[in-house]
């Protein structure tokens, strides 16, 4: 977290430090909930989190990245860190709840991986079981 953590939860480890990445602001809440890491920020970067989240339910990785495929992977991120964090920490309970109801509500309306439109898989790499 050292180097990349900024002020209000963001978190970015490009050179610059203006680039955020939601998906990797979900890993790295993910990884420190799991092990118990203990640090106020993990509140903050949650925070941010669910601050993050779009009125349809699922969260944008990164500003301009906004194909189908790149939602439903930083959805899925964010969803399993609010999961990991949620099994350790009271903090934001309710939010997190509402938050972990919208984004899997979002997840439903494609039917996991599929487009509302025409009924077609996303992405091939979606129907494989490792994914």
């Amino acid at each position: 977290m050292e180097g990349g953590y900024q002020e209000g939860g963001a978190i970015s480890f490009s050179k610059t430090g203006s680039r955020l990445d939601l998906g990797v602001c979900a890993l790295i809440l993910s990884i420190l909930a799991y092990f118990g890491y203990p640090d106020k920020r993990l509140h903050t970067m949650t925070g941010f989190l669910l601050d993050q989240q779009e009125l349809n339910g699922s969260w944008i990785p990164e500003p301009g990245l906004e194909r189908i495929q790149y939602i439903f992977a930083g959805t899925l991120l964010a969803l399993d860190a609010l999961r990991e964090y949620q099994s350790r920490y009271q903090k934001y309970a309710a939010r997190i709840s509402e938050g972990q109801a919208k984004g899997r509500e979002f997840l439903l309306q494609y039917h996991l991986i599929k487009t509302r439109d025409t009924g077609e898989i996303i992405d091939q790499k979606f129907t494989r079981f490792s994914f």
